[in-house]
């Protein structure tokens, strides 16, 4: 069950397209001065080095995240993801990728609360001592679906949501899908962010057919297919599901993947 290490994959083009997603989530609660909680269920080891012999062995960056470094886009968020990115790294090379619990924290003000939840024993000592000493953040080593159950809802009443499981096991798809349903019914006032590959194996379809079965849940769903990728044989594409997404972050969504189009396409 421990098998899988973003450390791997970090920066890849499902990064690009979910931590996307994810900051113009984040930027639409910031725009309401009442503190919200965020939850990342699955949240690896916070930050990445690109450099390392991980990361260097697939280069699933070089297809992602490194070609948007030169980009001068017209899109609000694009811009702001790319200003993100390039406080870690040089103007020359990329060396380090923040993964989603250190794009939340970065959002994070002070009344505002993080929750990371990890369980890999050696994700989660890294991912605690890089947010040693942040008061307003939480870190967790626990089972992702436990974590949920017991920390939903939250005190505050906004909140997000994140999840990004390996779907390692195929029945994750159906699992994370029913937990969904749960959670919403505790507290249905929370963003869910989840994140699913789109793989050959289509297992991915089952997910969506849970969510979308539910007439009272109000979906917006995106996925993106880039052909420029080394990963084609394998990840087809990456995947989003927002249930109650923020007004108008629809139109935010597609005018970002529109324009990455002339690097991804």
């Amino acid at each position: 069950m421990y098998s899988y290490l973003h450390r791997y994959h970090a920066g890849n083009f499902a990064d690009v397209h979910k931590h996307l997603v994810l900051m113009a989530t984040l930027n639409k609660l910031i725009q309401k001065p009442s503190p919200f909680c965020v939850l990342d269920a699955f949240a690896g080891e916070g930050q990445y080095r690109l450099d390392s012999e991980e990361s260097k062995k697939n280069a699933e960056f070089e297809n992602g995240i490194a070609p948007l470094l030169n980009l001068k886009p017209a899109s609000l968020l694009v811009t702001q993801y790319i200003a993100l990115i390039q406080r870690y790294n040089t103007e020359s090379q990329i060396q380090t990728y923040p993964g989603s619990p250190e794009i939340i924290a970065k959002y994070l003000r002070t009344n505002d609360k993080g929750i990371f939840i990890e369980g890999h024993p050696s994700c989660y000592p890294i991912l605690k001592n890089h947010f040693k000493g942040q008061a307003n953040i939480h870190v967790h080593k626990r089972d992702a679906y436990e974590a949920l159950s017991a920390l939903i809802p939250f005190k505050e009443k906004r909140g997000l949501v994140f999840l990004d499981p390996s779907y390692e096991v195929k029945s994750e798809y159906e699992k994370i899908a029913t937990q969904l349903i749960h959670l919403y019914a505790k507290f249905s006032n929370a963003i869910y962010l989840i994140w699913y590959p789109i793989l050959v194996d289509g297992h991915h379809e089952r997910l969506k057919e849970i969510l979308h079965s539910h007439a009272t849940l109000k979906l917006f769903q995106h996925e993106f297919y880039p052909k420029n990728t080394n990963l084609a044989h394998r990840l087809r594409g990456s995947g989003i599901i927002l249930i109650n997404p923020p007004w108008q972050i629809d139109e935010i969504i597609r005018e970002a993947f529109t324009e990455l189009e002339s690097v991804f396409l």
